[in-house]
């Protein structure tokens, strides 16, 4: 009785199905269940070294109004700015 081909390495393609089937599940087990665990545990090691320190609200507000006070322009036409080809004259 003579085998045909397809029957003859069937196996063969069934045990690497197999292994390729184990592989992709190893694989994503890894990168959606571990490394999530191992994140979930850093976030609460570093949860329990976080400084407790209030923040003075009032002085933030006060220095991000600088801050943005600092950017902005104070000559916002062009009536504010001095023409620098006239020459300087006090005139009392």
């Amino acid at each position: 009785m003579k085998i045909s081909i397809i029957t003859k390495y069937s196996y063969y393609a069934i045990v690497a199905f197999t292994i390729l089937a184990l592989g992709v599940s190893a694989w994503f087990l890894y990168n959606n269940f571990y490394q999530t665990l191992t994140q979930a545990q850093i976030v609460y090691v570093l949860k329990n070294q976080v400084a407790f320190e209030s923040i003075d609200m009032k002085l933030w507000n006060k220095i991000t109004f600088a801050l943005k006070d600092k950017k902005t322009s104070v000559l916002s036409t062009e009536e504010n700015l001095k023409d620098p080809f006239v020459p300087f004259i006090n005139v009392e």
